[in-house]
């Protein structure tokens, strides 16, 4: 009687474990993550404008498997990264250039309906957003890693230039990469798609 207990007790916590194994599954594949590559990073032109930022200490942005959503969701499927740049400056306000390094891209994310997107965001509100299918155009070909037949590597793609910001000034920044659904095509190779990149930003003084 005792080892029959003892078994049903046992059948019950593999089946429990088999539950949240599952429910973890789901949740991973709905809700992008952001993990670690190599830290972001903050460049100074040579015409010195001082600042401090997050993006010297934060993570780069890493995923593979994104969703397919919907617009209202972008907000809480997308993959992000949160970041701030503070101006320490008595006298000029200041410019701000951000944009992507060390970007590593599929092919197969750059597809005839745009999916594959991004969006700034100052605070709450989007101050740019567009699609990767102009990176082959706008963007800037590494000139370190070479191209293989399934992924594109690129050193530079703008998010925004010429951002003013004050001379005692801090903003707080999202970056956003997601995959936007279009009931009318066909877009399920995509959500096994990799793709890296690093936040930069350069800033430099208004004259």
């Amino acid at each position: 009687m005792k080892n029959n207990l003892k078994y049903i007790v046992m059948c019950g916590v593999f089946i429990v474990s088999l539950i949240v194994l599952a429910m973890s599954a789901s949740y991973a594949f709905t809700k992008a993550s952001v993990t670690n590559v190599n830290n972001t990073q903050t460049t100074l032109k040579s015409t010195t404008y001082n600042i401090t930022t997050s993006l010297t200490t934060a993570s780069g942005i890493s995923v593979y498997d994104l969703p397919l959503i919907e617009e209202s969701e972008i907000p809480t499927k997308s993959a992000s990264l949160d970041f701030d740049v503070v101006s320490n400056n008595n006298h000029n306000s200041g410019k701000l250039d951000i944009y992507l390094t060390d970007i590593s891209i599929s092919k197969k994310l750059i597809d005839t309906y745009g999916s594959f997107r991004w969006q700034l965001l100052d605070g709450s509100t989007v101050i740019s957003s567009g699609s990767f299918n102009d990176i082959e155009t706008n963007g800037v070909s590494s000139t370190t890693q070479t191209d293989t037949d399934t992924t594109l590597y690129f050193e530079k793609y703008y998010l925004k230039r010429e951002l003013t910001i004050g001379q005692t000034q801090t903003k707080n920044f999202t970056f956003r990469v997601y995959l936007l659904n279009d009931p009318n095509g066909n877009q399920i190779e995509l959500t096994n798609q990799p793709f890296e990149c690093k936040v930069t930003v350069e800033a430099y003084m208004i004259w």
